[in-house]
């Protein structure tokens, strides 16, 4: 039996007051510059520090991308947390909404920060290829600097994790 190619998540396309218009695929709703759901997800440990992961040249949120069509935030959240670290010790808390921008790809993005296991987040912090662990204070001196994604850096300079 022939297999049936596997199709992309789709998201939904937002008019000017967040109300869905249609669903796309995400690629096309960046191709065309089109306003869209998305979520960010910062870790943290039990000791406070924030968990950083690295990409390419720059660290940034644990996951960053569009939410498929049909799917809250806080589940993307849990279900990301499963996938990759396969234990969640507490629920992703929502800490806010950015409004779509340059930096967030169009994307309307909700911000949830979760708790990784002392286990778990003791195994990431000898990664250091992977992970980069900062406290608060040491995450607002890296407010503007190139090291942090566009996206983390627009997150910091509203004000999100930092009192």
């Amino acid at each position: 039996m022939e297999s049936q190619p596997k199709l992309p998540p789709l998201c939904e396309a937002l008019d000017e007051k967040n109300r869905p218009l249609c669903l796309l695929d995400h690629a096309d709703a960046l191709e065309q510059g089109l306003r869209h759901r998305a979520f960010a997800l910062m870790l943290r440990g039990r000791d406070g520090k924030f968990i950083l992961r690295k990409n390419g040249d720059t660290y940034g949120f644990y996951r960053f991308t569009f939410l498929p069509a049909g799917l809250a935030g806080e589940d993307a959240a849990i279900a990301e947390i499963g996938a990759g670290l396969g234990v969640v010790e507490s629920h992703p808390v929502f800490v806010g909404r950015i409004q779509p921008c340059p930096e967030s790809r169009q994307g309307l993005v909700d911000i949830f920060v979760a708790e990784v296991p002392r286990r778990e987040a003791l195994d990431m912090e000898k990664d250091t290829q992977n992970w980069l662990f900062l406290t608060m204070d040491e995450l607002a001196a890296f407010c503007d600097n190139s090291l942090l994604e566009p996206f983390m850096r627009h997150a910091l300079a509203l004000g999100f994790f930092i009192k």
